[in-house]
């Protein structure tokens, strides 16, 4: 397969590159505790373990490692320092909940601060941009803090689960279809604005699906899964990916992985008609969401992070569709194994799980450090639904 290059030289300064190397660690650290969390969760001998652990295992994902990273690559949107303070105290707030000298809502409390000072950013945004999407993210921020709020208050991570998923959902969808504005050149004003609006009304149904999940989780966790379900098709039919799925070689990775995320959602939302979540389905659910939908999109979208973040050009490598590959197949395994009740099935998929996450890691590294073959070759056409020449979709780009 032909290596693609899919990020120019972004010409940053050094210091802001090195600043926001930096700021990356702990987003680094926070993923790599999630899976040691991962594996204590598993029952298999985790390096580091304790009940701290396995208890902050969905905020330190979601939270401390996915919301970071947002923040982060938001912060690049915004340009100002104070931007950083959300994806700091996020991650942050994520690891000091694990350390043993400090009580654990020191950790709460910073993470609570992180996920307030997102909500600062989106309306930042929103102030420079008034468009539907930049609403859909206040949702995803709005979620995020309720998250951290009601987990500060002392409820177990499965009481508040849609809050999670909310931030998820909203906030990749809306940073996703920014640019797929690109795609519907030829829709009219009116279907574009039907199209946007309809999405803040479904952001909106799943935000206030939040407190009624944790009220009557039996009405309103199988309503919140047809909302995931109605958002899942409402975004992929304005996405551009869906152009791009016929493409040849390297340029139909991303379309893939989007396309396939959207289709994770799908199975989140029927997992919730069933409103017993606990235990094991509880377990499909989360990951199903995590990382089917949103690490499938942040896998879609790494060879354009790390270029926008660092300012360092990377190419498409063959490695990233065996990051997908495997992904997506122990994905398969693990909720297949949930829902059957097989412990070892469920510790395979769960190891080919974290086996991903690393080589999803392991293969951006690559791809960075070798572009220089690559550093001739034409960059793919924006707009055909491979690997875009821009950061990760902002809806103030």
């Amino acid at each position: 397969m032909p290596a693609s290059l899919v990020a120019p030289r972004t010409g940053q300064p050094l210091g802001g590159r090195l600043r926001r190397a930096l700021l990356l660690v702990p987003c680094g650290l926070s993923m790599l505790m999630g899976l040691d969390s991962a594996l204590a969760l598993l029952n298999l001998s985790a390096p580091l373990g304790g009940e701290r652990f396995t208890g902050a295992h969905g905020m330190l994902m979601v939270i401390g490692f996915v919301g970071a990273l947002v923040g982060l690559e938001r912060s690049v949107a915004i340009r100002r320092w104070w931007a950083c303070v959300a994806p700091v105290c996020m991650a942050l707030g994520a690891l000091l909940s694990l350390v043993g000298p400090l009580p654990m809502r020191v950790g709460k409390a910073v993470m609570v601060a992180g996920c307030i000072a997102m909500c600062v950013d989106c309306v930042v945004l929103w102030n420079r941009n008034r468009e539907p999407l930049v609403a859909v993210q206040i949702g995803g921020g709005v979620s995020a803090l309720c998250s951290a709020i009601v987990w500060f208050g002392g409820a177990a991570v499965p009481g508040f689960i849609s809050f999670l998923i909310s931030f998820l959902v909203l906030t990749v969808i809306a940073e996703r279809l920014g640019p797929s504005r690109i795609g519907q050149l030829a829709w009219t004003p009116g279907r574009r604005r039907l199209h946007e609006d309809s999405l803040v009304v479904l952001a909106a149904l799943a935000l206030l699906s939040g407190p009624l999940t944790m009220m009557r989780p039996s009405v309103a966790l199988p309503v919140y899964g047809l909302v995931l379900i109605a958002l899942s098709v409402q975004s992929a039919s304005g996405d551009v990916a869906r152009r791009g799925i016929k493409a040849a070689g390297s340029n139909r990775f991303m379309p893939v992985m989007i396309l396939t995320g959207y289709g994770w959602l799908v199975v989140t939302g029927l997992l919730l008609l069933r409103p017993a979540l606990s235990g094991l389905r509880y377990d499909a659910t989360l990951h199903a969401v995590l990382l089917g939908f949103t690490m499938s999109m942040v896998a879609a979208h790494a060879p354009t992070i790390l270029p926008a973040l660092l300012g360092v050009q990377m190419r498409f490598v063959a490695g990233f569709w065996g990051v997908g590959l495997v992904l997506h197949a122990t994905l398969a395994v693990r909720v297949a194994a949930d829902l059957a009740g097989s412990e070892f099935w469920r510790q395979v998929g769960g190891l080919g799980n974290i086996a991903s996450l690393l080589g999803l890691v392991a293969v951006a590294i690559w791809s960075s450090v070798t572009q220089d073959a690559a550093a001739t070759e034409q960059a793919p056409r924006p707009g055909s639904g491979g690997p875009p020449v821009v950061t990760v979709p902002r809806a103030d780009a």
